[in-house]
């Protein structure tokens, strides 16, 4: 088992190249703990947190070959 720490509010969750790749290799499991638990936020920084985040953690799931989405 291995941890890494990321960034998902970025593309490519703040990872380097070739951690990526080594990871669409071998990645299969992902824990994401992430997102906005404020019940009053701005809208912009909800949907940033929730939304985009989301979503730049499934276009890398989608680049790993042992990724079940």
């Amino acid at each position: 088992m291995e941890v890494v720490e990321g960034d998902v509010s970025v593309p490519g969750l703040g990872l380097n190249e070739a951690t990526q790749a080594r990871l669409a290799k071998s990645l299969d499991l992902v824990v994401n703990s992430a997102g906005l638990t404020d019940f009053n936020p701005d809208l912009r920084d909800a949907i940033s947190s929730n939304v985009d985040s989301a979503i730049y953690l499934l276009d890398f799931l989608r680049k790993c070959q042992h990724a079940g989405c």
